[in-house]
């Protein structure tokens, strides 16, 4: 059987990145599917829609990275 690459303890240490990744996934889905200032792109909206966008994402691609990182050095680290 295969090992698995993290243990029941190095999740539990990473699972307090959970809370922010919902949050900024929650928010990447109502703000594309909920748009209270009208249409997302074309016209006067698009380029403040790209930036907010652009934000959130890479935020959460971040947050994906250093929390893989992290796990990886946590693992790495106990016996």
């Amino acid at each position: 059987m295969a090992e698995q690459p993290f243990d029941r303890e190095t999740l539990l240490d990473i699972t307090v990145n959970a809370v922010p990744f919902a949050i900024l996934v929650i928010f990447i889905l109502l703000f594309t599917f909920v748009t209270p200032w009208g249409p997302r792109f074309g016209g006067q909206n698009t380029l403040p829609s790209l930036v907010m966008y652009g934000h959130m994402l890479f935020t959460t691609f971040m947050l994906v990275v250093v929390t893989y990182v992290s796990a990886k050095y946590i693992s790495r680290d106990e016996p």
